[in-house]
């Protein structure tokens, strides 16, 4: 699918500036025609050969200001930076900003972890995010709802601030919309101009709604990355109420487990990694690729980071504008014969 951008948008103002050159080339043309009339009379110029000499003049005159045009709003459009079409186009943005989603739902109180799904998962991330001096963060929280905890900061003091909050809050009753909350993260939560983003998601994998993994390859394809830390275990536990008993449901106690296909499937598809609390390999592999994406370079040590994007078009603009003003200059300087 094409897709099209400009890298100053501001530029494209400048475009409303070809409205009064055309008028401009509109009036000179018919003084053009006024002139070149009252000239023939002075000459008794036959009328056929008048009538040759004024369609010369007026296909000169138009190509001169057709091609103008086309120059000028070639010019406008390479200073604005316009792109289109799909392509893979070089990450040359600046700064990281890292979202810390947190899966705030009932199965995260399961105690297949200790103290809990939710606190393991707490103390993967703050292993995490150590390593990232120099880093924005925001924390978002989701259940059945996103909820933006912190927006982007410097203050990590804040941040972990929210975190400890976190360790004395008993996550919601509410189910677990993954594919909603990372859609917010990689795309709709406002961050900084040009910086490139990573999600770490803290979940058990299980989600109620949508299609996380549509959301994830989306997300690799602009270049958000996306760590993963599944909590819990595959043997499972029973989740537990506000209260700490049992939750029920229908057919009895409500046991979950944590889906490490899912969690894989994520990372994977967005060129992210997993970060296995219970896997200490994992969790260093999680480290090392969050300092190279900070530092701006591929996890693969000497490749640079791509994404896939508009192409930029500012050298095939430019040689529009420079084959128009040459075919004008050429059409100005040509001796058009039998004219008169």
């Amino acid at each position: 699918m094409l897709a099209a951008s400009a890298d100053n948008p501001t530029a494209l103002l400048l475009l409303l500036l070809l409205v009064p050159l055309l008028v401009a080339l509109v009036l000179s043309y018919r003084r053009s025609r006024r002139d070149l009339s009252a000239l023939q009379r002075l000459l008794h110029t036959p009328a056929a050969a008048a009538a040759r000499a004024g369609a010369v003049l007026r296909l000169k005159r138009c190509a001169d200001g057709a091609l103008t045009v086309v120059a000028v709003a070639s010019v406008i459009l390479a200073a604005a930076g316009v792109r289109w079409g799909e392509g893979v186009v070089e990450d040359t943005t600046s700064g990281h900003e890292v979202v810390a989603l947190l899966d705030l739902s009932r199965s995260m109180t399961a105690q297949d972890a200790a103290p809990s799904r939710l606190g393991q998962g707490l103390a993967a991330l703050d292993t995490l995010l150590e390593q990232l001096p120099g880093t924005r963060f925001a924390v978002v929280g989701f259940s059945d709802a996103t909820h933006l905890l912190v927006p982007f900061t410097d203050d990590r003091h804040a941040v972990r601030q929210q975190l400890a909050a976190l360790r004395e809050v008993a996550p919601a009753l509410g189910a677990s919309g993954i594919a909603a909350a990372l859609r917010y993260a990689t795309e709709e939560l406002p961050g900084g101009a040009g910086a490139r983003r990573t999600v770490v998601l803290v979940s058990d994998g299980e989600g109620s709604s949508g299609d996380p993994l549509q959301v994830a390859l989306r997300a690799g394809r602009t270049g958000v990355g996306i760590v993963t830390v599944p909590v819990g275990s595959g043997a499972g536990a029973t989740v537990l109420d506000r209260r700490g008993e049992p939750l029920r449901g229908p057919a009895g106690a409500v046991r979950s487990a944590r889906d490490d296909r899912a969690m894989e499937a994520i990372a994977r598809l967005s060129g992210g990694v997993v970060a296995d609390p219970l896997q200490p390999d994992t969790m260093a592999e999680a480290v090392t690729w969050l300092r190279a994406r900070r530092q701006g370079d591929a996890a693969d040590p000497g490749a640079r980071l791509f994404r896939v994007g508009p192409r930029p078009r500012h050298a095939l603009l430019t040689l529009v504008a420079l084959l128009a003003l040459a075919a004008c200059a050429a059409s100005r300087g040509l001796r058009w014969r039998d004219t008169f």
